[in-house]
């Protein structure tokens, strides 16, 4: 039993709380970047919440199950259908087989996660599934996702009694999340006194965004400019 990937996407990866204790090597930690909605994912299946997820982007890739299994999305909605048939998030859902989840367009969000009640036959690295895409280790061949790759399930189980006939079935439980300020909270470092009273001030109240050039180490700011004192 398996899932196959039918289209890659931007950067789908395997990920999962993350790799912790490595640091002092350079490899930094990882993990999903949503930690509560990839934990959320899991939560809603009744699964132990530091199991991989799959991390998704958008343009987000097509994955088709040829076998019966249940999945659950949360996070960004990138109206996910099943067969074209739109799905909610946040909602455990039974799939039956040879159907493909795609996703259509980009509503809110950055990233969402995918729980699927089956375990993912992977290996870890470090203690942990999270792909470290530098270090090509972790995850699925410690890469994104690719057209054809298939990642086998540990577990059988069937569940043709929840979708039989049909290309899905909702599951009689789901949760309603609050909306989340688009607000990014910072701690005081070490270097705090080096900046001039004028460049906290500005540094505290004026808006910055997260540069396209940041990564799982850093997140570089393009905002303005902070001066240093003398």
């Amino acid at each position: 039993m398996s899932l196959q990937i039918i289209t890659a996407g931007i950067l789908d990866t395997i990920q999962d709380q993350g790799r912790y204790g490595y640091q002092h090597l350079g490899i930094n930690p990882g993990g999903a970047i949503d930690r509560y909605s990839s934990q959320l994912a899991n939560a809603l299946l009744g699964k132990d919440l530091r199991l991989p997820v799959i991390h998704i982007h958008f343009p987000s890739g097509t994955i088709l199950f040829p076998q019966e299994t249940i999945l659950c999305i949360t996070g960004a909605d990138f109206t996910p259908t099943i067969n074209r048939k739109k799905i909610s998030i946040n909602h455990p859902i039974a799939v039956n087989k040879n159907t493909s989840l795609h996703f259509e367009k980009k509503i809110s969000g950055a990233r969402c996660y995918m729980s699927i009640l089956h375990d993912l036959d992977l290996d870890k690295w470090m203690n942990s599934y999270s792909t470290n895409l530098v270090a090509g280790a972790g995850g699925f061949k410690g890469r994104s996702l690719q057209k054809k790759d298939t990642i086998n399930f540990k577990n059988k189980v069937e569940y043709k009694y929840l979708a039989e006939g049909k290309d899905i079935a909702l599951l009689p439980w789901t949760i309603e999340t609050t909306a989340l300020k688009k607000e990014i909270r910072f701690i005081k470092g070490n270097e705090w006194h080096w900046l001039t009273d004028d460049a906290i001030k500005i540094f505290s109240e004026s808006n910055y965004i997260i540069s396209n050039n940041s990564n799982r180490m850093v997140y570089r700011l393009e905002g303005n400019e902070l001066n240093e004192k003398t």
